[in-house]
């Protein structure tokens, strides 16, 4: 039994009457999440899958999750999530990486493969953005995930007195691992909402919340809900901790939400590679703009004194990429992870996220974006000679994905074209927002595309 196990199941002996999750009006308790889990385990070696098979989970917010996650960890299985807004294409990519043994919440016939170097412990595989093509599979392993998880939620106090109000999506590490893996090791009830909605956050939050999570574009909504309906505001009056991640808010939102509710919102920083990585004080100075500091366990290095690209190393680090073994060894230097962000450290020893050393991913909404990932599609497109997507600034969405297009031939209407062609390979959310039509691309005397200046221009 790893240690994760033994913390989940501690905390399912804790109170075992009590619920566990919410989800729909309907609740799952501590003693029914483990006997389903123990069901379900029983049900999955019966169908034959062993330790290090793959099982996909396609599911969104619903009871079933947190027990087959659980099933998962119990079995040895190596639980996928699968983005519910990903299209086939990216689906059949993901099938193809991992071949799963068998798959839930989607109808597929898995065909499993073989794989090499599969740690006893395997737990867990996660999708990058595609920052340098099609997207890679993230292996984290029991350690790695109580390492990580379970350091951050004991650094921010979690326990079976708190109460989650879990609104983010269910298949990266901010909402499957902070949100249900916390839960299942703090013993934190947790309420599961189908989608965002202000009014239903504030809803779940006035019945008792004391925990909400989100990204930036759900505290732009929440504070403009504030602004139109200023008593909704009251519901978060109980919140003991509302945190912040995948990119940095603006000062006028902290500002404006901590004079809505009196919570000053709690930045961290994290990638699906590192778990979470630093993460601003629970108690103490929350400073506006920072990161804050690296979390207990994690070691950092910062390529170039107190500013430069951001390295790590520790416990919490990913296995490697999922049969990958080039490109682990590239991402991993003598124990590092070289994450290819940029920070900046103070006096004080406060960090602060300064962008990426390249401009190929983009943060719009709270999602990471691939830029590469993009380019590649589009240049298969026959009127397309050559194309640079990047990101532009938005005050709601942090970026709007945008691309700069060289065609090769004359079409009317190029941007609803290329709209149609891009719609069913790739989820919504990566979506062209702005295009620009050019005769040529920037680039400098060696011939590189200069980003920068469309971004700037």
């Amino acid at each position: 039994m790893t240690p994760l196990l033994n913390a989940i199941n501690d905390t399912l002996k804790r109170s075992p009457d009590h619920w566990a999750f919410r989800c729909n009006n309907h609740d799952l308790t501590w003693a029914e999440l483990d006997q389903a889990a123990s069901l379900t385990v029983a049900h999955l070696q019966d169908q034959g899958l062993k330790p290090g098979d793959r099982v996909a989970c396609g599911l969104s917010a619903d009871l079933e999750l947190p027990v087959r996650l659980l099933a998962h960890l119990r079995a040895r299985l190596i639980h996928v999530p699968v983005n519910t807004r990903y299209r086939e294409p990216e689906i059949d990519h993901l099938f193809e990486l991992t071949k799963p043994a068998a798959c839930i919440g989607l109808v597929r016939d898995p065909q499993p493969g073989d794989a090499n170097d599969i740690p006893i412990d395997a737990a867990l595989i996660l999708a990058t953005s595609g920052t340098t093509g099609l997207p890679k599979g993230v292996l984290h392993t029991h350690r790695s995930l109580y390492s990580g998880i379970g350091s951050l939620t004991k650094l921010w106090g979690w326990d079976p007195n708190d109460q989650q109000v879990l609104a983010l999506p269910l298949f990266h590490i901010h909402g499957l691992g902070i949100g249900l893996l916390g839960a299942l090791l703090r013993g934190v009830p947790t309420q599961l909402l189908t989608r965002f909605r202000a009014e239903d956050v504030c809803q779940a939050m006035a019945a008792g919340g004391t925990l909400f999570m989100g990204v930036p574009t759900m505290y732009v909504a929440l504070v403009d809900h504030f602004d139109a309906y200023p008593k909704a505001a009251k519901s978060f009056e109980n919140a003991r901790l509302c945190c912040a991640g995948s990119s940095s808010l603006s000062t006028d939102i902290l500002r404006r939400f901590e004079n809505h509710t009196g919570q000053r919102i709690l930045e961290r920083y994290g990638m699906s590679e590192t778990l979470i990585t630093t993460s601003n004080p629970l108690v103490g100075e929350r400073r506006t703009g920072s990161i804050g500091y690296p979390i207990p366990g994690v070691n950092i290095h910062i390529d170039g004194d107190d500013q430069g690209e951001l390295w790590v190393r520790g416990p919490t680090l990913m296995h490697g990429y999922w049969q990958n073994p080039e490109a682990s060894q590239k991402a991993l230097t003598q124990g590092w992870f070289r994450t290819g962000d940029r920070v900046r450290r103070d006096a004080d020893g406060y960090l602060y996220h300064q962008g990426r050393l390249t401009v190929d991913w983009i943060k719009s909404g709270g999602w990471r974006i691939g830029a590469k990932e993009l380019e590649t599609l589009l240049e298969r497109h026959p009127s397309v000679e050559e194309v640079a997507v990047f990101g532009l600034p938005d005050p709601r969405w942090g970026e709007l994905v945008a691309a700069a297009v060289v065609l090769s031939d004359v079409i009317e209407d190029p941007a609803i074209l290329l709209e149609a062609f891009l719609e069913p390979q790739i989820a919504d959310y990566k979506m062209i927002r702005h295009w620009r039509f050019l005769d040529q691309l920037p680039r400098n005397a060696m011939g590189k595309i200069q980003k920068r200046s469309l971004i700037d221009g």
